[in-house]
This record gives C-alpha cells, sequence and structure tokens, in this order.
C-alpha cells in the first residue's frame, strides 16, 4: 500500500517521505516526526520510517527542496522530475498516477 507524510514548516513543504509499500503506517510516522517538533536529516527520516515498516525495504522515497533520496540513494533526472512535480502541495503524492493517495495513508505534519 503506498502513503504519504508530509512536513511542513512555517506554512512551506520541507520534506515528503512518499512510500511504495508499507504506507498503513503513515500515522505511526507522522506522530514520531510530530512528536519530535523537528524536521529530521534525510538520514533521520531514513532510518525512522524503516524502523516502523513505512516504504518496506526497498520502497522508500525522501524528497526536499534540495534532495531526493531512493533507498538512501539518488535518482535520476528523470525520477527526480517526477518527485519534483507537486512538491509545494502537502496533499500530492507523486508515486500515484493521480496524484492523490487514500486519506488514511496521507498525513501532513506541521512543525
Amino acid at each position: 500500500m503506498r502513503g504519504l507524510v508530509s512536513i511542513i514548516r512555517d506554512g512551506t513543504v520541507v520534506m515528503k517521505l512518499v512510500a511504495h509499500d508499507g504506507g498503513d503506517r503513515a500515522g505511526l510516522l507522522a506522530a514520531k516526526v510530530g512528536k519530535s517538533r523537528c524536521v529530521p536529516t534525510v538520514g533521520e527520516a531514513f532510518a525512522e520510517a524503516q524502523l516502523l515498516g513505512f516504504g518496506g525495504t526497498e520502497g522508500l522515497v525522501i524528497v526536499t527542496s534540495r534532495d531526493i533520496q531512493h533507498n538512501r540513494r539518488g535518482v535520476s533526472r528523470f525520477v527526480a522530475g517526477l518527485y519534483r512535480r507537486g512538491f509545494d502541495d502537502p496533499y500530492f503524492n507523486p508515486a500515484t498516477p493521480t496524484g492523490w493517495s487514500d486519506a488514511d495513508c496521507m498525513k501532513v505534519v506541521e512543525l
């Protein structure tokens, strides 16, 4: 199941965690990030998502304003372009054909 967790600071999307599987754990990840009250680094976000099973073992993409990582590896320009579209919209999931996810698998964290 796909999922999306968007992190917002001062009204601006600063990070998206996009899961190609384990998306039903979006609520757990959002709660953990929200409790910390800090925007995680890409490494911290990856570790926490993996610990909770969000993204499975090979299906996690982390997007920030500067970087896109797929399982801690960079991505091609083509893939980067797909994940950049809609970055400013916290509800837009670039991993889906329509850009929208099941509401249960999409969480927005405002810090």
